[in-house]
Order: C-alpha cells, then sequence, then structure tokens
C-alpha cells in the first residue's frame, strides 16, 4: 500500500485514473483505453481518495482539497461523490467503489494497483484525525500500515498537516497543473470585502463586521455559489484593492464591498457589486434601518442585498456563457439561463423554458442539476402533465429528494426543495406547515418557505397566524418576482379575517405587481376586491370590480367561491358572509343545468375544463337532476366524477367514486385511456353494459364530458352524463355524501 501512495497512475478493473495524461480512462471492449469526461472538482476527490484505498477521509479534508479557501455548501461536495459514482459504479448494481462511512466521511473500496512510480514519492492526503487508517474491507484491499497514533492524536496537528499536505500535493507537486493553472473563476463566485465603518467611532466596526459575516453566511447557501470564507477575506480590512487583483489573488468573478454609517436615528448601508475581471460595477444600492430596530432591520438589509446579489450574478453569468459558448453549454450554464428565468415574474411560458433548460442540463451532467431547487419546482410546475405522468414525476422526484435527505439531512436547499416537493401532495398542509416551521427557525431570510408556509396556514382556518408570517414574506420580498402572489395571499388572509379595507390595499397592490399574470389569477384578486368592497359598504365599487371579474372569467359562481373554507368549520360563518356579499356585487349563484349555449356537439376531448359546454354527448345520454335521483334508485349506476381539484372532504351525488383528472383532454388513447380502461375493468368487473354517470362541477366544465367520450372510447353502453354536475345537485337540494376518492 505505500508503494500506491507514491503513484501518479492506478488502474482498478476496468479503470485507469493517470494524473500525467489528465484524468480518468476506461478500457473498451478492445482493450484500449477511452478517456472518460469527469469534472475537475469530482478529478480532484478521486484522487484524494486513491492515495489511500480503504481509509475514511472526512468531508473537511476533501472539501479542503476540492476547494481549497473557498466555503461552499456541504452538498456541493455531495453532488461530486454522485457523480463520481455515476460514472464509476456502471454495471455494478448496488455495490460502489466510493463507500459513505455515516457521521464520518468517505473511502474508496475496491482492487487497486499502482501502474507506475512517479520520479519522486508523493506525500498523501491525511484523512482525517479519527479515521485515518480505516482499514478497507477485507475483500477489497489489504490493510494500510498503521500510523504512529501519538502523531495523530491532537486535533491541531491534525488540521495544520491536513493544510500543509495539501499544499504539497496540490501546487508542489503539481497535479493540479493541467486542471486548475489555467481555470478561470467558478461562476457565481465572490469574496464580500470587509464592510468600512463609516461613523468615526471605532467601537462601531461590530456593525460593519456582522454585515459582513452575515452576507458571507447567507450567499454561502446559494445553489451552487463559491463563496471565500469570511477569515480569507478578513486581511483586506481597511484596504481598497483594486477589484482586478482580489478577482487573480482569490479567484472569484465578483466581490462586494460596502459601508456602514449613522444618519440621525438610521442605520445606512450602502453596498456594491463589482466585476472582478473588468473592475466594473455591476450593482450598487443603498439601504436604510432604524437604529432603534437594528436586529430585524439587518436582517431584512442583508436578505435583500443576497437576494439582488443572487440573481445579478446569475443573470451576469447566464450571459457570459450564452456569449462564451453558445452552441455547447455545459450543465451549469444551462442551469444558470434556467434560473435567471425563474428570477423574472412567472408565467406558463417561462416555466416551460426553464424547464426545458434544466431537463438538457440534466441528461449532461444529473448532478450538477439536482443541486439547483428550481429543478424540482420546475418539474413539478408542468401543466401538460397528465395525471400518470404527474404521479411519475412526483415519485421520480421524491425518490431524489430522498437520496438527497439521507446524503444531508441539514442542506437547506434539500430542505427547501423537499417542502415545495410536499406542497404537491393532496393533503399536504399539515406537513408543510411542521417542515416550514421548523425551516424557518435556522433559515430565517428564505421568502419561498414563508410563502408557502403562510398559504398553508390560511388553507387550514389559521389566518390570523397566517397574516403575521405573509407580511414577514413581503417584507424579504423586496425584487422577489412573485412578489404579487405574496400580496395576493395578503389580501386573501386578511378577508377571511374581516379586515377588508387592509385586504382590499393588497389586492389592488398585487394587480399591480404582475401585469402578466393569467387573467383566471387575476378574476380571483378582483373577486377578492368586489367582495371586500361590498363588505365595506361600497356598493358601486363592488359593482365596478365584480364586472372585472366577469369579463377575465366568465365561469365563476357564489357557490364555487372560496369552496376550501367548507373544510374548516371555523370559518362557516364568515364564509356565509363572504358568499352573499359577492352575489350582492353581482356574482351570479350558480350555472343553469339546461341552459342552451348554441354550442354544436363534437366527439373532441377539451384540454381547458372551462368553457360552455353542447348539450349532449356522442355516444352517450345526458341526465338531468330528477331523473339522475331516480335512476340511483332503479339502476344503481356506478357514479364518477373526474375533477382535478377535489376538495379533501368533497360532497356530492351519494356514492360518487372520485378518480382525480380522468377527464383529461387529449387523446382517445395514450397513458390516460390505458389506466382509466385498468380501471375501469375493476370497477365494473368487465360489464360493459354497467349502467356509469359522469358527473363533474357544472354544466360549463369539459371534464366530465370529456370522461363520457373516453367510456365510450372503452366501449360501455350506457353511458350518461350529469351535465349539471355537483352544482345542479346542491341547488335542487337532493341529499349529499362524501366522493370516495381513488387512485388508477
Amino acid at each position: 500500500m505505500d508503494a500506491l501512495l507514491g503513484t501518479s497512475c492506478v488502474v482498478f478493473v476496468d479503470w485507469r485514473f493517470d494524473v500525467r495524461q489528465g484524468g480518468l480512462f476506461r478500457r473498451d471492449a478492445s482493450g484500449a483505453w477511452t478517456p472518460v469526461n469527469l469534472g475537475a472538482r469530482a478529478q480532484d476527490l478521486l484522487a484524494v481518495l486513491l492515495q489511500n484505498p480503504g481509509a475514511v477521509y472526512s468531508k473537511d479534508v476533501l472539501m479542503n482539497a476540492a476547494w481549497p479557501g473557498v466555503a461552499v455548501e456541504a452538498n456541493n461536495l455531495t453532488v461530486q461523490i454522485a457523480a463520481l459514482r455515476r460514472v464509476l459504479d456502471q454495471d455494478r448494481g448496488a455495490e460502489s467503489y466510493i463507500q459513505t462511512v455515516p457521521g464520518r466521511g468517505y473511502r474508496f473500496v475496491g482492487p487497486v494497483t499502482p501502474a507506475e512510480m512517479p520520479p519522486a514519492a508523493i506525500a498523501p492526503l491525511v484523512p482525517s484525525a479519527d479515521e485515518s487508517v480505516d482499514a478497507p474491507p477485507a475483500a477489497t484491499a489489504p490493510a494500510a500500515p498503521a500510523k504512529p497514533k501519538p502523531l495523530w492524536s491532537r486535533p491541531w496537528r491534525v488540521r495544520s498537516l491536513v493544510g500543509v499536505m495539501s499544499v504539497v500535493l496540490l501546487l508542489g507537486v503539481g497535479w493540479r497543473t493541467g486542471w486548475f493553472a489555467s481555470r478561470p473563476p467558478a461562476p457565481l463566485s465572490i469574496v464580500v470585502m470587509p464592510f468600512d465603518n463609516l461613523s468615526g467611532q471605532p467601537d462601531e466596526d461590530y456593525l460593519a463586521d456582522a454585515l459582513t459575516d452575515d452576507l458571507t453566511t447567507d450567499l454561502a447557501q446559494l445553489p451552487l455559489a463559491f463563496v471565500i470564507t469570511r477569515q480569507a477575506a478578513h486581511k483586506y480590512k481597511g484596504q481598497h484593492p483594486d477589484a482586478r487583483h482580489i478577482g487573480a489573488e482569490l479567484g472569484v468573478r465578483y466581490m462586494l464591498t460596502g459601508s456602514a454609517r449613522h444618519v440621525g436615528d438610521i442605520l445606512r448601508v450602502n453596498a456594491q457589486l463589482v466585476s472582478t475581471q473588468s473592475g466594473a460595477g455591476l450593482w450598487s444600492d443603498r439601504f436604510d434601518t432604524k437604529l432603534a430596530d437594528l436586529g430585524a432591520g439587518q436582517e431584512q438589509v442583508v436578505r435583500r442585498i443576497v437576494t439582488a446579489l443572487g440573481a445579478n450574478m446569475v443573470v451576469f453569468d447566464a450571459a457570459r456563457g450564452g456569449q462564451e459558448r453558445p452552441n455547447s453549454p455545459d450543465a451549469l450554464d444551462l442551469i444558470l439561463r434556467a434560473r435567471s428565468i425563474t428570477l423574472q415574474p412567472e408565467t406558463p411560458t417561462r416555466i416551460a423554458q426553464a424547464r426545458a433548460l434544466y431537463e438538457q442540463a440534466e441528461r449532461l451532467d444529473p448532478t450538477v442539476a439536482m443541486v439547483d431547487p428550481g429543478f424540482i419546482q420546475t418539474l413539478l410546475d408542468d401543466e401538460d402533465l397528465n395525471p400518470h405522468d404527474r404521479k411519475a414525476t412526483l415519485e421520480r422526484t421524491g425518490g431524489l429528494i430522498a437520496n438527497a435527505i439521507a446524503e444531508q439531512p441539514t442542506s437547506r436547499a434539500v430542505r427547501h426543495a423537499h417542502i415545495y416537493w410536499l406542497k404537491w401532495q393532496d393533503g399536504h398542509c399539515p406537513q408543510v406547515i411542521e417542515e416550514a416551521r421548523r425551516f424557518v427557525e435556522t433559515y430565517s431570510n428564505d421568502i419561498d418557505v414563508y410563502r408557502w408556509l403562510g398559504y398553508c396556514l390560511t388553507q387550514s382556518g389559521l389566518a390570523s397566524e397566517a397574516v403575521a408570517i405573509m407580511q414577514k414574506t413581503i417584507q424579504l420580498g423586496t425584487g422577489d418576482p412573485m412578489q404579487s402572489h405574496n400580496y395576493r395571499n395578503l389580501q386573501e388572509a386578511l378577508l377571511l379575517l374581516g379586515r377588508y379595507d387592509e385586504s382590499m390595499m393588497w389586492g389592488e397592490r398585487a394587480l399591480a405587481a404582475n401585469p402578466d399574470d393569467g387573467d383566471g389569477y387575476r378574476a380571483v384578486i378582483f373577486r377578492y376586491l368586489a367582495t371586500a368592497a361590498e363588505l365595506s359598504g361600497q356598493h358601486d365599487v363592488a359593482l365596478r370590480r365584480m364586472a372585472e371579474v366577469n369579463k377575465l372569467w366568465p365561469y365563476g359562481t357564489v357557490r364555487n367561491f372560496l369552496s376550501w373554507v367548507a373544510e374548516t368549520p371555523a370559518m362557516a360563518p364568515q364564509l356565509l358572509r363572504l358568499r352573499e356579499a359577492v352575489r350582492r356585487a353581482g356574482q351570479r349563484d350558480h350555472a343553469e343545468e339546461a341552459a342552451d349555449f348554441a354550442v354544436p356537439a363534437d366527439n373532441r376531448l377539451h384540454a381547458h375544463f372551462a368553457g360552455q359546454t353542447p348539450l349532449t354527448v356522442p355516444g352517450a345520454a345526458t341526465i338531468r337532476s330528477a331523473e339522475l335521483a331516480r335512476f340511483l334508485l332503479d339502476q344503481r349506476p356506478l357514479v364518477v366524477d373526474p375533477e382535478c381539484y377535489l376538495e379533501t372532504a368533497a360532497r356530492g351525488v351519494p356514492g360518487t367514486i372520485g378518480l382525480k383528472c380522468s377527464g383529461e383532454g387529449g387523446e382517445l388513447s395514450g397513458v390516460t385511456q390505458d389506466h382509466l380502461r385498468a380501471k375501469m375493468q375493476t370497477l365494473t368487473h368487465g360489464d360493459l353494459a354497467m349502467p356509469i354517470v359522469a358527473v363533474g362541477w357544472n354544466a360549463e366544465r369539459f371534464d366530465s364530458r370529456n370522461l363520457a367520450l373516453r367510456l365510450v372510447a372503452l366501449g360501455y353502453t350506457q353511458v350518461y352524463w350529469y351535465r349539471g354536475g355537483r352544482e345542479a345537485w346542491e341547488v335542487n337540494g337532493l341529499p349529499e355524501a362524501d366522493i370516495s376518492e381513488q387512485d388508477w
């Protein structure tokens, strides 16, 4: 094993790692060695692990080797280890060359042999203090020689020797010559220079130092960011070196400078982002906070600076990658381009564009793509997924998150993605509230998690608690592309609490914040405005607002207004007041079951559920409320509701089975139709003559009609379409029962 420590080339099975020739090679079927595309960071880690196979290297040692002098999130190490495993463990089944030792680090396991010796021996990078010579499994490689215990029994010596030997290995011997000497600064790499104290009082240096520390810590939490440590930057305190010098010396693209000083009873903070390659100022801003509320004010200042920097660095680096590699982007280029799109106000088109870029990045390097929480979010935000693709996406992303949690249970990015994933589950809010509350105790500046927490508190009938959370979200959300959603969420919570004037104020802000919001979303805001205006005695204003609602979204009714509130009994009295107000403001009570919209019948599946429906369905019979009530007693049909957005405790026609999204648009073939065929085979026991009733919300929804068409295409001969739906059943005062939702 000692001989192995001095090699520059080793072989294990069909792999060859050759430092001099630039990295990793694999033996092909002809016996020739083919170079393998492996990132430079991953090569650095593999070089360390192969120095002493079987020995456990702590995460600190490995991170010091791959990112010397740079503070990065621990999940970056996990990503690079995963990249190595993905390459090395092809065709190895469940076994991996790189073994995780829980709570301790990683080690390489497997038979490794030296291929040749260099002119001079290379000092190995030392594993961590109490783990340096763990023996490898007996079936892999022989045990490493024992090290003299006294040398490694003192932690300070471990740290010193690790640092010295890292420098010897990485710089003195020249292993990194080909990999790092000419490498440009990494994207999203930054140093926070010590902020200047301009107050003239040396005893107030702590304010500037605190800003520097907090900014360094929070910037290091940004996905894929590389941040120089506070200690490394501290030597420049009181100096103002040229930005180009800083970039060359520290290997970063950006430098943040700033100052703090008193102006009366406020603390004024100035900050500037500078390019270390051109020396040009890229962004600057001024922030004032009252000294009487310094703690909360400083937190807000830090959050606003970090948000602005994260957005600006992403935009600048995305543009740089597009200019430098317009036709051959790497995975990181694509991720930065995707993230720059998600920083703009959200629209379906932008979500689709970002998703396409993330998926392209995943094909190039799945492990890098998964570092960015936006990857999971854009996958789940795909409105075009059929229910089974969505289920598969949830399972896929859930598996990725579970693996990430096992590796990095405390990672901010992983916990963030986990909460977003929970948000997509049925009945998700209790878990979201629990996880989000724990999250914000540690990370008090995460806008997204505050937004999700506030939304779920409102949905759970806890609007009074939600208001404080949403106010915090808005406070932190300066520059947030989702700020209009923050305003709308607060508008809704205040409406439920009866604080109508405040609700209207935030509704108006929501409309102004993002004119690109879809018609349906803006109609919700206008309907809340109309309701609040009516309840605050402004009837004329309420009528005008409701006219806007009916223009943007003519399919709303009083009976489907805030339908989820029915799940929270404590809110029932307020729901009655709100519905009565929206009725007085001009919203119709319900859609007429027998309304003839003069729409010709067709046999086409409609992708957009809302709309005026024909009176009939080819191959099926249309059934009315009174007739259906008798039909249930006489024929005992199978009743199926396909609505995608059934509330947890939805009620309707007795005996109804909920098959969510089974009435989606598309084609009368494919995945949805195949799954529906299998489910109906089970429900009907193969009896194609069994009477089946398709029921949705009302006569202005196509999903129940789509379901009827799908059933006819499957060969069922007694299909009935209840056009009036659950709303007509309710209007007629017929007995209701809980809908039994089933998987399909």
